[in-house]
């Protein structure tokens, strides 16, 4: 993730109204009425150019997720290389671990 500096504030406001609207049909992005319900019960007045940022913010992570989708695209955070032994022993130790802690109960 980058950094984000001076305007991480508006990450966090972005996540605390919800990266999108949960609908009937799947996942939309933002409807103004929402941020606006959410200043209201926040008391924050967001400028002009931060509510449409938002917005903005919304319509790229659906657009993302949706683009993710296809089994042939790379992660946006890189390629991932995994070599399917460590996988393996990774996730036995988990496993083990997980039975040791429920054995201790």
């Amino acid at each position: 993730m980058p950094e984000l500096d001076e305007v991480a504030y508006l990450a966090n406001w972005w996540l605390a109204v919800g990266p999108a609207t949960r609908t009937g049909m799947g996942a939309a992005p933002l409807a103004p009425s929402e941020i606006l319900a959410w200043q209201a019960g926040t008391g924050r007045r967001l400028a002009g150019w931060e509510f449409q940022q938002l917005i903005d913010m919304s319509e790229a992570y659906l657009a993302e997720l949706h683009e993710a989708e296809a089994p042939e695209r790379a992660p946006p955070f890189g390629e991932v290389r995994k070599d399917p032994a460590k996988v393996s022993a990774s996730l036995g130790d988990a496993l083990r671990a997980m039975a040791r802690a429920r054995r201790k109960k």
